[in-house]
């Protein structure tokens, strides 16, 4: 049995996972709740951290309802003395790895595209400044850390490890990945070492690289000289980003890595910020704020191709399709392997037979030539006939010309007064307005889009006509990427905002009356 300091009990279930410096179990009669019990015992002056964690939570940012970070709930104690600390439980969530890993993310969340993958960037960057708001440092950022759930929502947890600073006293991050360390960082001890936003800013820029690039390292590079490459860190170290503008030691990138202009260039500018000015500079690495502005402009910029690819609206044609066209060629634009082209012939080419004497040559044609004539000949037309015959097909041909532009023509005119119907019913921003498109334009391609908006619409306006929170909060959950988004987080804010005033209100005219 665990109790905890202030209010009640802590009864531990079944375990549910196991680290380094301690095991998660399930609370008994809490199924939001996680407890992690250290093991071997808490580091010293962890209970009064995570006390002060406790009282002076991180104020979240966005208005979706979801928990974005695993905070400290209440302090697990077994016969008085401090074993661990409660945590909110997430359900139905991956660790970030399983998502920028392209193998595994095709296992677990097979309906990730590129749109999520940006999201999730998005979500892992407004985390971080609403840690970093609340006076908190996260110190150990890498992929364990962060859960991902199928909405591409984030949760960072194990925040036990975050840098605190209370009153009178710094808690240092006592642990860190070497892959995720500032360069200025590398090679020095985590204990008693304090961070500051510019090294959470670092491992932030490699979550993003991953995300966006095939869950491939920023410093995982091609080695161009002899001997055995320097391990990850090393290159951080020395600052032997593989994708610099100009070269950075002996690496370049890896093969079979994306190349770094597949991304959105506002996205790609901060990454070399991050890694290639901000090497020397710690000052010059972009923050979230940064990162949020230039990932929702990439964001919106996204299009797809006929195969239903997602990529970035920079690029003149899809990459994937185009990466496919190069490996499958045409087999009329083959090389023969042992004919005349780039490619080398498989064996040693053959002596050529000696030729025979030649016998003399007759005068006239032979008769063998004379019947290949007579079969190749094609009768005479006259002249009249001929110029008669190619006037019509000239005509003809004329015509059918005229009658394919003019086909061609109607079909633009058509598709383009059904793409403006659309657009304005887009714009009116109501369900009625779809549903009008939908009436009058039932054979549209637009159709079947007007009425998936149709759904969208009215599941917003519903919720936004009933003035209810918990409705916006499910709205915006399961459509994360919906224009009315970000006003049904504002609405949430307001509605929230003035249930507070209400409360404020009410306990000011009790205390006044008593």
């Amino acid at each position: 049995m665990a109790s905890r300091d202030k209010s009640g009990g802590y009864s531990l279930g079944r375990e549910v996972a196991r680290g380094a410096e301690g095991i998660i179990y399930r609370v008994q009669g809490r199924s939001d709740l996680v407890a992690k019990v250290y093991q071997p015992a808490p580091r010293p002056g962890y209970e009064t951290k995570l006390r002060w964690m406790q009282d002076h939570p991180p104020v979240p940012l966005g208005g979706t309802g979801h928990t974005s970070i695993a905070w400290p709930q209440g302090l697990v104690r077994r016969e008085g003395r401090f074993i661990g600390y409660a945590m909110p439980f997430v359900r139905g969530a991956v660790p970030l790895l399983e998502v920028f890993n392209p193998r595994l993310r095709a296992a677990k969340l097979a309906d990730f595209d590129l749109r999520y993958l940006y999201r999730t960037a998005r979500n892992v960057a407004t985390a971080v400044e609403a840690i970093h708001a609340g006076g908190y440092l996260i110190g150990d950022v890498n992929e364990s850390n962060i859960l991902v759930t199928p909405q591409a929502l984030v949760v960072f947890i194990d925040t036990d490890s975050f840098q605190v600073r209370t009153k009178d006293k710094l808690y240092a991050c006592p642990v860190g990945k070497p892959e995720y360390t500032a360069p200025e960082l590398v090679g020095k001890p985590y204990e008693g070492l304090e961070r500051k936003p510019a090294q959470d800013y670092f491992g932030l820029g490699v979550l993003v690289f991953q995300l966006l690039m095939e869950g491939n390292h920023p410093f995982r590079s091609l080695w161009q000289e002899a001997g055995e490459p320097p391990p990850i860190e090393e290159k951080i170290r020395r600052g032997w980003f593989p994708y610099a503008s100009w070269r950075r030691g002996p690496v370049q990138p890896p093969p079979g890595a994306p190349p770094l202009h597949l991304v959105h260039p506002d996205v790609a500018r901060l990454l070399r910020r991050c890694f290639v000015d901000g090497h020397r500079r710690p000052a010059k690495r972009p923050g979230p704020d940064a990162w949020l502005e230039a990932l929702g402009k990439a964001e919106k910029k996204l299009t797809g191709c006929n195969n239903g690819h997602i990529y970035s609206g920079h690029l003149r044609r899809c990459p994937r399709c185009h990466r496919h066209a190069l490996s499958h060629p045409s087999p009329r634009w083959r090389f023969s392997r042992t004919g005349k082209g780039p490619q080398k012939a498989l064996v040693k080419a053959a002596k050529p037979p000696p030729e025979k004497p030649r016998k003399a040559a007759k005068k006239g044609p032979s008769k063998k030539a004379k019947k290949r004539r007579q079969r190749l000949r094609l009768p005479r037309l006259r002249p009249v006939a001929a110029a008669f015959l190619l006037g019509m097909l000239a005509l003809g041909g004329w015509h059918g010309w005229q009658d394919w532009q003019s086909h061609r023509e109607e079909v633009g005119r058509v598709v383009a007064v059904d793409e403006s119907a659309f657009q304005a019913a887009v714009e009116l921003g109501t369900a009625m307005a779809l549903e009008g498109f939908v009436e009058r334009f039932p054979e549209s391609p637009y159709a079947s889009r007007a009425r998936q908006g149709m759904v969208e619409y009215g599941t917003y306006e519903k919720a936004r006509g009933a003035d209810d929170a918990g409705a916006l909060s499910r709205f915006v959950v399961d459509y994360p990427f919906s224009r009315f988004a970000e006003e049904a987080q504002r609405q949430i804010l307001r509605i929230r905002a003035r249930r507070a005033r209400t409360v404020l209100a009410e306990l000011e005219r009790r205390a006044q009356g008593e």
